[in-house]
């Protein structure tokens, strides 16, 4: 399923929550997607392979995730299990980026 996943399934779910499991009530909101401008220039992109792009979420100041694969959840799509990793203040909480080529 990840290999399947591109830019436009997580469009629509901007400001949208992820329920983290595994930690009772820890929301993370996704804040951003967009194409990521670092791998693509590294030559990523080709026939056959999705435009690479990440995403951003915020989550809570406490407790901080350290990096790893975690099953999200959302509303808006099936279950994910994603290694997001914590990239430090990010609005009023930690942020979280998630990179996908």
């Amino acid at each position: 399923m990840l290999e399947r996943l591109t830019l436009q399934h997580f469009s629509s779910g901007i400001a949208g929550d992820f329920a983290v499991q595994g930690f009772d009530g820890l929301i993370l909101v996704l804040r951003e997607a967009r194409i990521s401008e670092a791998s693509r220039h590294a030559g990523r992109e080709g026939a056959g392979r999705r435009e690479p792009f990440e995403l951003m979420f915020e989550g809570p100041k406490s407790p901080v995730l350290p990096q790893k694969i975690y099953r999200l959840e959302s509303a808006f799509m099936e279950p994910l299990e994603i290694f997001i990793v914590p990239i430090g203040p990010y609005g009023s909480g930690i942020g979280y980026q998630a990179i996908f080529n």
